[in-house]
Parts: C-alpha cells; sequence; structure tokens
C-alpha cells in the first residue's frame, strides 16, 4: 500500500513537470507556433504586458504612447541606449497588484541587465526586444513554476488530510487548462498562496494544530489579495467565521486580533508603498482592472449581447452579494463544509464576474476537484468544462476561419473577426464552459446547506 502511494505521489510529480514543460515551451516567446494559432502562443506575460509597454514601436504611436507610460522621457533613454529599470505605477501604467508589480519590476529590470550590452541604440534595442521578452518570461515562469508545484504539493497533503483517494491529484496538473494556462499568467501564484493558507487553516481549526499555522495561513491570504483582489471574498467568508466563533466563545478574541491585523498589514504595506512611490494614480490604475472592463466571456452574454452594457457590472454586484451573503449562512463546522465554502466562495467571484478571462479557471480547480471527489458525474462534467475552457484561447484568434467553416452549416453566420460577440463560436464554447459551471455552482450550493444541516462538529 505504501508503494502504491509512493508511486501515485512520483506519477504526480512527473505529471507536474510535464504540464510546466509543455505549457512553458508553447508559450515561450518566438518558438514554433504550431497549427499557425497565435492563441497557443499568447500569454498575458509577454504579449499582454511586455510588448505593450516595451515595444519599440510606441515611439511612432504618441497617443499611445501617452496613455500607456507617465515618464515618456525614461522609456525614450532606455530605448535609446540608457539601461536603466522603470518602475511600474511610476513610470508607467501597470494594472495588476502590487504583488505581481514588485515581482514584474524585478524580472523587467533582471532582463535589461541580463539582455543590453552596455551600449546600444535604437536599431539594437529593437534586435534585443524579443530577447528581453524571452527572458522576461523565463524569470516569470519560474516563479510561477515554484508556486505551482507547491500547489500540487499541498494539494496532495489535503487529498491524505481528507482521506481522498491520492489519484486525485493526478487530474490537477494533466487537466487541458492547466497544460494550457499554468504559464500564461500569474493565477498559478495566485491560488498558489490562497491554497496554502486553505491547508494551514484547516489544519490548524480542524485537526487541532498549533496556532502557528493560523497566523501563516492569514500572511498567506494577504499574499493572495495583493497577487489577485478577488481572493478578498473568502477570507471575508473565513473572518465572518471566525467572529461567529468568538461570539460563542470558541475562538480566542486575542488571537483574531492578531490575524486581522496581520492580514490588515500584508494587505495595506505594499498597497502604501505604491502611494508612496505613484501617488493615487497607481492604485487607480490597479481598481481599473477590476471596475472599468467591459463584459469578456461573462455569463450575462446569453442576456444582453452588448459586451459595453453596464447591466452586466450591476448584474455581478447584485449576484456575488446574493451568493456571499448565502454562503454566510453555511457553518464551517467541518473540514468538509470549509471545502464547499471556498469552492462556492470563488467560484462565485468567477462565474458571476462580468470579466472571466479562461486564465481564471486556474483559481477554481484546485477547491473543485476537492469538492466533486465523491461527485463524479459532477466531477466529469467539471472536466468537459475544463475541456471548453481550456479552447478558448486557441479558438479566440482563429474566430474568422471558424465562422468559414461554420458559414457551410449555419446559414447567415457573419464572416468577421469578432471572438468577444456572443455570434461568435468562441463564446458559444464559452457559453457551454459557464452554463455547466453555473449547474455545478448550484448543486454544491444546494449540497452545502443540505451538509451543514445534518452536520455536526468535526471530522470529515
Amino acid at each position: 500500500m505504501k508503494n502504491i502511494v509512493a508511486d501515485v505521489k512520483k506519477l504526480t510529480i512527473v505529471g507536474t513537470i510535464i504540464a510546466l514543460v509543455i505549457s512553458t515551451y508553447i508559450h515561450l516567446p518566438k518558438t514554433y507556433i504550431y497549427f499557425e494559432n497565435f492563441g497557443l502562443k499568447y500569454t498575458d506575460i509577454t504579449y499582454g504586458t511586455f510588448y505593450r509597454l516595451f515595444d519599440s514601436a510606441l515611439l511612432n504611436d504618441p497617443v499611445e504612447l501617452s496613455r500607456v507610460w507617465y515618464n515618456n522621457a525614461k522609456f525614450k533613454s532606455l530605448i535609446e541606449g540608457v539601461k536603466l529599470c522603470p518602475i511600474p505605477y511610476t513610470d508607467y501604467k501597470f494594472e495588476h497588484p502590487p504583488l505581481i508589480g514588485g515581482i514584474w519590476y524585478v524580472t523587467t529590470c533582471a532582463a535589461i541587465h541580463i539582455v543590453l550590452p552596455q551600449k546600444y541604440d535604437v536599431i539594437a534595442y529593437k534586435y534585443y526586444l524579443d530577447d528581453l521578452a524571452r527572458v522576461n518570461y523565463i524569470l516569470n515562469i519560474t516563479i510561477i513554476a515554484i508556486a505551482f508545484i507547491l500547489l500540487v504539493i499541498n494539494f496532495v497533503k489535503l487529498v491524505e488530510l481528507l482521506n481522498l483517494e491520492l489519484k486525485l491529484s493526478l487530474l490537477l496538473p494533466l487537466l487541458p487548462s492547466t497544460i494550457i494556462y499554468a504559464t500564461y499568467g500569474w493565477d498559478i501564484l495566485t491560488i498558489s498562496l490562497a491554497f496554502m493558507a486553505f491547508y494551514l487553516y484547516a489544519k490548524s481549526m480542524f485537526f487541532n494544530s498549533n496556532t502557528r499555522y493560523l497566523v501563516i495561513s492569514f500572511v498567506l491570504f494577504g499574499l493572495s489579495i495583493v497577487c489577485n483582489m478577488l481572493m478578498a471574498i473568502p477570507v471575508v467568508v473565513i473572518v465572518y467565521e471566525l467572529i461567529q466563533l468568538i461570539r460563542n466563545s470558541q475562538f480566542y478574541p486575542r488571537l483574531f486580533t492578531k490575524l486581522a491585523l496581520t492580514l490588515i498589514s500584508i494587505i495595506i504595506v505594499p498597497n502604501i508603498i505604491v502611494y508612496l512611490s505613484a501617488g493615487p494614480k497607481g492604485l487607480q490604475d490597479v481598481l481599473a482592472l477590476y471596475t472599468s472592463h467591459y463584459c469578456e466571456n461573462c455569463l450575462y452574454l446569453l442576456l444582453i449581447p452588448d459586451i459595453l452594457s453596464s447591466t452586466h457590472k450591476v448584474l455581478y454586484i447584485i449576484l456575488l452579494t446574493t451568493t456571499v451573503l448565502t454562503i454566510l449562512t453555511i457553518q464551517l463546522k467541518s473540514i468538509k463544509l470549509f471545502i464547499c465554502s471556498m469552492f462556492l466562495t470563488i467560484t462565485s467571484t468567477t462565474i458571476f464576474n462580468y470579466v472571466f478571462k479562461p486564465q481564471m479557471w486556474m483559481l477554481i480547480t484546485p477547491l473543485a476537484l476537492l469538492m466533486l471527489a465523491y461527485r463524479r458525474r459532477l466531477l466529469l462534467l467539471y472536466s468537459v468544462a475544463d475541456l471548453c475552457n481550456s479552447t478558448i484561447i486557441i479558438t479566440f484568434f482563429k474566430d474568422y476561419e471558424l465562422r468559414m467553416w461554420l458559414s457551410k452549416y449555419i446559414h447567415g453566420l457573419s464572416l468577421e473577426q469578432n471572438p468577444l460577440s456572443i455570434y461568435s463560436p468562441v463564446q458559444w464554447i464559452v457559453s457551454i464552459r459557464n452554463i455547466i459551471l453555473l449547474v455545478i455552482f448550484i448543486v454544491s450550493l444546494f449540497y452545502a446547506h443540505e451538509l451543514n444541516r445534518y452536520s455536526s462538529k468535526d471530522y470529515y
């Protein structure tokens, strides 16, 4: 039996490494583009951020340069031969939260000093640009890869803690969306920090481990929030539960104060640093990422086809508030209820969001696998949704070609490249994903409330 467990763990690690190698290779800048599909090459790190900020072509577009860069002189100096390190939020617009901003500053600065020679000019900079992008990507995915390995390790630990079948851990690295999006952006880093926090919190609260784990878990919760603000929602649920325990004299007020101060400090300090270095505009840019977007792959597109409609945001606020208030009625009396609650909370921040990018799926998967471990039909359904999600970026840049092919069978299908339109085959795939996830969410919510009704304090 011990040999089987050890073999499964080894296979999980091998699967993790394979997933990372494949994901890294297909996304690595300037390597071969398979099937001439740019969707397999695209990443938030390289094409969504690096080239948008550091492409010398910005010099030919003063309007875009002024929109993206606050310190135009610094950009021009870098392009023209001065090796310097531009600062996100201060020198240019950077919309990701502070922890990502700190990582980005380090990786871009390192790439500049590794790649660029002591003397160069505008022409040489253009020549080195792709190498800069490649080194920056490799540095970022090194951090992401470490986070992914830690995520898998903690997932295995929690699977063992819950007495689940260990082969469940093989699914995490080998699901299609994991392979496609593992090194796509920083979502793996976010969920890795949050999942480590979930594991330590569960170990401390349900298995009477050292309260030091609780403090560490709240440090990790704070770090996950300064990676992605959506992680604040599950933390709100946990804090609310601790307050209820204090009211029932089941938790120490002094320990709660320590946890709260730890969490607040971890969240506030990086934001204060951004504010002091960049002023209000730095934080405004970060908030804009969560408040100023249009409907992207959102559930509401089926009801309101206009992606720019403000109604999408209103529906998001109403449904997220309603579901969170409903989840708060679930008492976290056991580790199973805790997992249910965290799955429902994180899923509600994505399925009801007016922005549901395919890489955000990575925030859901680890908890989904734990939640659905004993519900095989739902797990199979989730796997179908995962497959749909993996094809979103693959089909995104091939929307016109898909329409051309489908127009042979569907009369009146407009021939254009518009993958965000509800009339696009890409959005049909998105809608299948969203509807499946919504069904899983609703079934799981009812299941959690049934479990809450009959559960007594403690074990899984």
